[in-house]
């Protein structure tokens, strides 16, 4: 998906950095709430505010009502003096391109240097269900069977 031939090139990665710097002063935190996996710029339900509009619990809080999660933020964050050069839009380059310079932002602001390692922390931190002994043997099998 994110081959070579995919850079973004220096505007576009500071479209993407000025949009995160945005965020930093409006929303500090905002990065852990986007995935960049599914983030798509040219949509109002997948793009960098509609995911913080639909995850971030300072956005989804307020009571405003919108059919977008796109408009949603933009009405609780304010007004953004300029979508394009925040990389909000894909203004400044196509879809793939953004997404690619917003992973950067991202990536950085986790404090991810490398992709394989995005990958790993991302695998990590899934929470995977617990199977029937693994709980028989933390709660005990009384406890366990109480539960179940």
């Amino acid at each position: 998906m994110f081959g070579s031939a995919v850079k973004p090139n220096r505007y576009q990665q500071s479209c993407a950095a000025n949009g995160a710097a945005y965020l930093d002063s409006r929303l500090p935190g905002w990065e852990q709430y986007v995935d960049w996996q599914t983030l798509n710029l040219s949509s109002p339900e997948s793009c960098v505010l509609a995911q913080l509009a639909l995850k971030d619990p300072r956005l989804r809080q307020r009571r405003v009502m919108y059919e977008w999660p796109f408009h949603r933020a933009m009405a609780v964050l304010g007004h953004v003096p300029d979508l394009g050069c925040h990389g909000f839009s894909t203004e400044a380059g196509c879809n793939a391109v953004m997404k690619r310079a917003w992973r950067n932002e991202i990536n950085r602001r986790l404090g991810i240097n490398t992709e394989k390692e995005a990958k790993r922390i991302k695998r990590d931190l899934r929470i995977v269900e617990p199977d029937e002994a693994y709980l028989a043997s933390v709660l005990g099998q009384a406890a366990y069977e109480l539960v179940a």
